[in-house]
């Protein structure tokens, strides 16, 4: 099974060259996701040695303490997700702790 683009007649995957044109795009998708690639992991080598932290915001201790109050009143991870104004996978990470 093929493909046949509408917009660019060049981009035909039935004809005669079928494999040149499937690979000509696997290699063009290729060198786009390493381009895209190299300014991320640039920038989190930069922090890394920076000394900053790498991933999402901590919740700062008051936060957390909220979280762990609310749970032992009885709500729910969401109904305190909701309270609080976080995601509920936040909540369920602080409980976990």
């Amino acid at each position: 099974m093929g493909y046949k683009s509408l917009t660019e007649q060049y981009l035909d995957s039935v004809g005669l060259f079928q494999e040149a044109i499937v690979s000509l795009l696997a290699t063009l998708a290729k060198q786009e996701r390493v381009r895209l690639s190299e300014p991320t992991k640039a920038g989190m080598a930069r922090r890394w040695a920076e000394g900053l932290p790498m991933g999402p915001p901590v919740k700062s201790a008051a936060v957390i303490e909220q979280i762990r109050a609310l749970k032992v009143s009885g709500l729910s991870n969401y109904a305190i997700s909701k309270a609080l104004a976080i995601s509920a996978s936040t909540v369920a990470k602080y409980l976990t702790a």
